[in-house]
């Protein structure tokens, strides 16, 4: 039984664009030898730390390329960007690299261990226009637990107490002091009403805010995912919902699937975004 569950991991694992690297990834972050790598991108890098995001990067360092197109196409020299739910900082990387010295990037990471890979890729990347926080947002100030999942981007706020204790803020308790945000990004797989819910300051200075929705995240904490597009037209923003070839598309979604959103004051939002 053991021995043929363990064949078909080994099958999952060679299956694939890259069976060599997918196999050779999973061995390095299971031995921790992973850390002696890095993943060199367009302007940083990513430490390969014993994580499932670094390990996904390492196999393909496309891996999250709309994303970064996003953040890219967004973001110019001096910009301002807000990451909530910034995992090892894969995106905050992207954006502090194409901010510069002269532009802001605020890192949110509930997760106590992640939040430590995410400082360390700020490091060795020398990006001080970062600031790390290493709490989680929601509606009001408290304590909350965070899961501790091996799939590490699939941490979620623990309904049931399970998982690790962390210090719960809201975003206009920690940022409402920004004059102007040029991208907020929000990835806390079904906990977004609740950022928003705490949001309110930081929503009306924002141009533009990246979401990630999914019913079966939401349904979680008992809203649909639609919801938060109504909550976002209420706050004067036009919603596309990008498909995987990077076009938008306007109106209303099911989110019977996970779907990311842009939503932007700017009139003349692209059609399309990617390469």
């Amino acid at each position: 039984m053991a021995l043929s569950r363990y064949a078909g991991r080994l099958a999952d694992l060679i299956r694939g664009d890259r069976p060599v690297r997918n196999l050779t990834g999973r061995l390095l972050w299971q031995t921790g030898l992973c850390r002696h790598f890095t993943i060199p991108k367009d302007g940083y890098r990513l430490r390969f730390f014993p994580s499932s995001v670094s390990c996904a990067y390492w196999i393909d360092p496309e891996a999250r390329a709309a994303d970064e197109r996003i953040v890219t196409r967004l973001l110019g020299p001096g910009a301002t960007y807000v990451d909530v739910g910034a995992n090892v900082g894969t995106l905050a990387a992207a954006a502090a690299a194409r901010v510069g010295p002269g532009g802001t990037v605020h890192a949110i990471e509930a997760n106590p261990t992640i939040a430590g890979f995410l400082r360390e890729n700020m490091r060795l990347n020398g990006f001080d226009q970062v600031t790390v926080h290493n709490v989680a947002v929601g509606a009001e100030p408290g304590t909350i637990r965070i899961s501790q999942r091996r799939a590490d981007d699939m941490n979620f706020v623990s309904a049931g107490g399970d998982g690790v204790a962390v210090e719960l803020t809201t975003l206009d308790t920690l940022l409402g002091g920004l004059e102007r945000i040029d991208l907020l990004k929000i990835d806390v797989e079904g906990f977004e009403k609740f950022v928003l819910d705490g949001a309110a300051r930081v929503l009306s200075v924002s141009r533009n805010v990246y979401i990630e929705l999914f019913d079966e995240n939401s349904a979680r904490y008992g809203y649909g995912a639609a919801e938060i597009l109504e909550r976002l037209r209420r706050h004067g923003f036009a919603c596309h919902v990008m498909g995987p070839d990077g076009t938008l598309r306007d109106g209303a979604a099911g989110f019977d699937e996970c779907l990311n959103v842009l939503a932007t004051r700017d009139p003349g939002a692209p059609e399309r975004v990617g390469p």
